[in-house]
């Protein structure tokens, strides 16, 4: 019935989830191409601190979207609608500062 969807959907966003924060362990946390970083893996690196807590970095990221301000993604190299079989393929995911994303997106949609 429809519980076994909603727990399809849940499993797919939970794996999605676990992927875009491998993604973005993988690339230190920063823009694969304008180098941002968010604030606290900027503030813990100056210092020469190892990488504060995901959850620390992930709650900051989350507070930056819901203020509209610079945040992190975990973009598609290769965009689901072409190749739906690398959604949840970590080597086909970058760390993407919103900007960038938006910049790659619109020139793909060109």
């Amino acid at each position: 019935g429809s519980s076994g969807l909603w727990l399809a959907r849940r499993s797919y966003r939970s794996e999605a989830w676990r992927l875009r924060i491998l993604c973005f362990i993988r690339d230190e946390w920063r823009c694969v191409d304008c180098g941002w970083e968010p604030e606290i893996v900027r503030v813990f690196r100056e210092a020469g601190l190892d990488e504060p807590p995901a959850a620390e970095i992930v709650e900051e990221l989350r507070s930056a979207f819901n203020r509209g301000e610079r945040h992190l993604h975990a973009d598609h190299q290769i965009p689901i609608e072409e190749r739906l079989d690398l959604r949840l393929v970590l080597d086909n995911l970058k760390t993407r500062c919103d900007r960038c994303h938006n910049r790659k997106t619109a020139t793909e949609q060109a």
